[in-house]
């Protein structure tokens, strides 16, 4: 994974990539994030926004296969399950949640990126 990108620090720890996006990152930086996704990992990001009438927002977990992108969304108890997604979406969508808190403990939520338990691609 390169671990270099303009207005995003990548900060490697023993579990997992931990991501801090800069207020000033540009949709291209998000999307050379998301180009860099290494192929059976997940990145993981808070969505404030995400209507539902359980539990406010959603958490958000990106796969990448060669160029091709799957998105999951789900907050306790529910998940949208896997479906196809754009880069260019998935970086406007990281854009708009940079610096989202999490509601349940009130700080902002670590965007991250770590070994994922399941493939999306897998059929």
């Amino acid at each position: 994974m390169k671990l270099q990108i303009n207005n995003i620090d990548i900060i490697p720890t023993k579990e997992c990539f931990n991501i801090n996006i800069h207020h000033n990152a540009s949709q291209r930086d998000l999307e050379e994030l998301l180009e860099n996704l290494p192929e059976y990992y997940v990145l993981i990001f808070y969505d404030q926004y995400y209507p539902s009438r359980t539990d406010p927002g959603a958490y958000v977990f990106v796969q990448r296969t060669d160029n091709d992108f799957a998105v999951d969304m789900g907050n306790h108890g529910w998940s949208t399950r896997w479906q196809p997604q754009s880069k260019q979406m998935l970086a406007s969508l990281l854009k708009l949640n940079i610096g989202a808190k999490d509601p349940y403990i009130d700080k902002i939520y670590q965007v991250k990126i770590e070994k994922s338990e399941n493939d999306a691609f897998k059929t």
